[in-house]
């Protein structure tokens, strides 16, 4: 097995395996589900206006918290691995560094990029982050997301929120990218026994690689009502552009990529815009409607039937 240490354009072929046998992309819905994605009344004139979604570098997502779940992790899926104590801590250690390392050198057009989609069209979760910004979410068939894009590689998945499974899956990223039929705890002991540092590190920045796709899927049990779906993407060659935009809450412009839903010359297929629940009335049903109409759509527009209490 072949590794490259320095090569964070995309995941080595070895990576892109284990990623594709991993636990989110095994993540089936049926054929025909319907996505939501939530956005406010200025990203949908965006969308709109522009035939596509926008795919977010993961770094600037809402909530930062989120990414610290692999890393807090790492001690207990270790110590799963039945290692011995000091290799135990030399693992951690190591590993927690090299995925420091990556998200800390890694360039806009070398990141991941993620869009977030919702299985739940009326959630009271979503609705309270998005309603007072006049919030909507769009609802598309799940073909129009998962249709390949030139220059993308893409990788989609529902998002964990168990616990149990969030360490099932970081634990097996240490099996994943063994590189021979043997077991991690003989592995590491060879490589520190023949004082084989190049290969450890080799082994240990692509496990770090495949935990830093692994922590875009993974968030805490609160928010299980959301019922997330995600698609990350990876930029394989110069057709694709990173592009820039301002953000309300953040200080510097938000690093993105559009990602075309609609066949060329053809409106993004939408097959409804549900508003948030204080967006109540026909005179706000109506502004939408001509605000979709001005740009060549037209879309259902209806309301939430969800409660929201403040």
């Amino acid at each position: 097995m072949s590794f490259y240490e320095d090569d964070f354009v995309y995941p080595p072929n070895e990576i892109r395996k284990a990623i594709d046998l991993g636990g989110f992309y095994r993540a089936s819905i049926e054929k025909d589900t319907h996505f939501f994605h939530y956005t406010d009344k200025q990203g949908l004139e965006g969308i709109l206006r522009s035939q596509e979604l926008w795919a977010t570098d993961y770094r600037y997502l809402n909530d930062e918290n989120e990414f610290a779940i692999v890393e807090a992790s790492i001690p207990e899926a270790i110590a799963n691995l039945q290692l011995e104590k000091s290799i135990e801590k030399y693992l951690e250690k190591k590993l927690i560094e090299e995925i420091h390392r990556q998200n800390s050198t890694v360039r806009q057009e070398q990141s991941f990029f993620v869009t977030c989609f919702s299985l739940n069209g009326d959630s009271l979760l979503l609705w309270s982050e998005f309603a007072s910004r006049l919030g909507c979410n769009l609802e598309i068939h799940q073909r129009h997301v998962h249709k390949v894009r030139p220059g993308i590689i893409r990788y989609p998945g529902k998002v964990i929120y168990n616990r149990l499974e969030q360490l099932r899956v970081i634990q097996e990223s240490f099996f994943h990218m063994l590189p021979r039929a043997t077991t991690v705890k003989k592995l590491l002991e060879y490589f520190l026994e023949e004082n084989l540092e190049k290969e450890m590190n080799q082994y240990i920045t692509s496990v770090a690689l495949l935990c830093r796709y692994y922590s875009m899927f993974m968030k805490d049990q609160v928010y299980s009502d959301e019922m997330e779906y995600r698609v990350v993407y990876k930029i394989i060659d110069d057709s694709v552009k990173v592009r820039y935009r301002e953000k309300a809450g953040f200080p510097e412009r938000i690093p993105y990529i559009g990602i075309p839903v609609a066949p060329e010359n053809e409106k993004i297929p939408i097959e409804s815009i549900c508003l948030n629940p204080k967006l109540h009335g026909f005179s706000v049903q109506k502004e939408y409607r001509s605000m979709c109409e001005k740009l060549g759509y037209s879309i259902p527009i209806k309301e939430s039937r969800a409660a929201l209490r403040y």
